[in-house]
């Protein structure tokens, strides 16, 4: 879970919250949703399919959260969206390939190496 907010009118545009990318609201590019208020709620749950040289996982996320301007909005108007993935474990971090979805149709997919946070 995160919480992030200014007890100030408006914070600098570099320290701006944001939410968008893998485990923040997964079918948003990242970056893409920001505000001067952000909550985010993240469930993620992961299997383990074989062990060995490369050990294989399954999972997915589900996710509530937004951005918001105004402090009075805050709390209102959430958006859901989650994602299933399978990775790899090598030697330099964990490669996953996935995809991740918000309401409203928004599809993403993703590939990366290594920690993803």
């Amino acid at each position: 879970a995160e919480y992030d907010t200014t007890l100030r009118d408006r914070r600098p545009g570099y320290a701006t919250s944001s939410l968008g990318g893998f485990r923040r609201l997964s079918g948003l590019p990242g970056h893409s949703l920001s505000g001067q208020h952000l909550a985010l709620g993240v469930v993620e749950l992961r299997q383990r399919l074989s062990t060995g040289i490369a050990p294989i996982h399954v999972g997915g996320t589900g996710e509530i959260g937004n951005a918001w301007q105004q402090r009075d909005d805050q709390f209102s108007d959430w958006r859901f969206g989650g994602s299933a993935w399978v990775a790899i474990d090598t030697p330099i971090g964990p490669l996953p390939v996935g995809a991740g979805f918000v309401e409203g149709g928004t599809v993403t997919g993703f590939l990366f190496l290594g920690p993803s946070q």
